[in-house]
């Protein structure tokens, strides 16, 4: 998927250079601080996907929405600056990006399963665990996406743009790789083909919420299958 700059004449404000990277450190960072830790110390791959843990990432991510949304709307940030309006074949549309994400991640795993048989062997050995309820389970499926996808595209990727559109791709890609550490080599190799595609799509059409629909159906099918597991 080719990524093409796209002429915005209402792009969202520019944001220094400090305002960037303190956001970084209080969205992304909050998130990859503690993989690091944990990896530096030795500590397993994977998580547990309880009830609390999801509730818990829930909460810090409405917290810090809330906190940068002002901050960011008094700016004159908008929505509208960040993404094309929502029309309803936007969930059609994100049906078809979900499908292109698996589609990508399936044909990169047989790559590197070719390429480099013992990363691929390391990526199936990690476990993700649990059986979080079906409520838990609606609720990240809404709030989760949403909150990520504004990090990940709606500011950075927006904000990048204006340097180097593949400058903007590629840090919106490596921030979501890195918020998703705590799953090494699986997080690698799944997390990275969706990133090119939601980011190259995102690029291209300024559409944010096929995205977030395509974000939600990943999550919700993969924690489904986690709560309905024997």
């Amino acid at each position: 998927m080719s990524v093409e700059r796209v002429t915005n004449d209402a792009a969202p404000p520019r944001m220094s250079a400090v305002q960037f990277w303190v956001f970084l450190t209080t969205t992304v960072g909050v998130f990859v601080i503690p993989s690091l830790i944990r990896l530096t110390r030795g500590g397993p791959l994977g998580a547990t996907m309880s009830d609390v843990r999801l509730l818990a990432m829930v909460a810090l991510e409405v917290l810090l929405a809330v906190v940068w949304a002002l901050r960011l709307a008094r700016q004159g940030w908008t929505i509208s600056a960040i993404t094309q309006p929502f029309l309803a074949r936007d969930l059609l549309r994100g049906v078809l990006l979900f499908v292109a994400a698996w589609v990508a991640y399936y044909w990169t795993f047989v790559l590197v399963a070719a390429v480099a048989p013992r990363f691929a062997a390391a990526a199936r050995s990690v476990t993700i665990g649990g059986r979080p309820s079906i409520p838990v389970v609606l609720l990240v499926s809404l709030i989760n996406p949403v909150a990520e996808e504004f990090v990940y595209l709606g500011v950075i990727a927006a904000t990048l743009r204006r340097e180097d559109s593949l400058l903007a791709l590629s840090a919106s890609v490596l921030a979501r790789v890195l918020v998703h550490l705590y799953q090494g080599p699986l997080g690698i190799l799944s997390i990275t083909p969706a990133a090119i595609v939601f980011g190259a799509y995102y690029l291209r059409t300024r559409r944010l919420w096929p995205v977030v629909a395509a974000h939600s159906l990943m999550d919700a099918l993969g924690l489904v299958a986690l709560s309905l597991r024997a």
